[in-house]
């Protein structure tokens, strides 16, 4: 059975989102997504667009001022005080920074080279945009036929992305899953996000699968696992069946 993965240094982007270490705990990544707390002008990190080094260092930085010893804290602590600092990262920057990585791999140029922001006409938001390209990056910047291009279910590989345009019960949320391993019967994906179910400190960067049953059908038709959890009570997959475009996309640089 032929199995595509990501690369490593991709992989290990991937990793070190689900994996933050913290002084002794190794946690996800919360979700974070700005758009409740509408910061403006603030450094990527605080808006949900940071990287896993950056959210780590932040984190740091917060617990020495607020005199918080990470090391002293079980696990669990650990994620309330990254939740509670608004530090994480959104289903769009996650992508931004694995992609980036694989594009490097592959000996391609950096996304911050190649992203284009073709809604934007205003000629200074044009330039900021490309000095703050993470922090510009959002799903329908990504899901722009001049950044990527559609695929096929039966031709998907990793690092190619399941978009989700207009989703949730009011059609007003957009979405992304990275896929980083397929082989013929799993799509494999990794993601942020936040469930109803997950209150207020379990959301955040986690794994889930689509298990091909007919190729021949679109995504929705398929299996999706996540949490161990299938069916209608997967809110991931009712993301997918709700969302008024759900495609497999692919950057066209890759």
């Amino acid at each position: 059975m032929s199995v595509k993965k990501l690369t490593e240094p991709a992989q290990k982007i991937l990793e070190a989102y689900l994996n933050l270490s913290t002084k002794g705990h190794k946690i996800p990544c919360p979700y974070y997504n700005n758009k409740h707390n509408k910061v403006r002008g603030a450094l990527r990190v605080h808006i949900g667009k940071g990287s896993p080094t950056e959210i780590v260092q932040e984190a740091h930085m917060i617990a020495l001022k607020k005199k918080v010893d990470l090391e002293k804290l079980e696990q669990d602590g650990v994620k309330k005080f990254l939740v509670d600092h608004n530090l994480g990262v959104d289903c769009s920057a996650f992508v931004y920074y694995v992609l980036n990585a694989e594009l490097v791999s592959k000996k391609k140029r950096k996304l911050t080279r190649v992203l284009k922001f073709p809604k934007t006409l205003n000629p200074v938001r044009k330039l900021i945009r490309k000095f703050r390209t993470a922090e510009n990056t959002n799903v329908l910047v990504l899901a722009d036929n001049k950044n990527s291009k559609p695929i096929k279910m039966k031709d998907v590989q990793a690092g190619d992305m399941i978009i989700m345009i207009g989703t949730g019960i009011d059609h007003a949320r957009n979405h992304v899953l990275l896929v980083h391993e397929v082989n013929d019967e799993k799509i494999k994906y990794t993601h942020s996000l936040q469930w109803r179910t997950d209150g207020k400190y379990e959301h955040g960067v986690r794994q889930g699968v689509i298990l091909i049953v007919d190729k021949n059908k679109p995504l929705v038709a398929q299996v999706w696992a996540e949490n161990n959890i299938t069916g209608s009570t997967n809110e991931t997959f009712l993301r997918a069946r709700r969302a008024e475009t759900l495609e497999i996309r692919r950057l066209r640089t890759l």
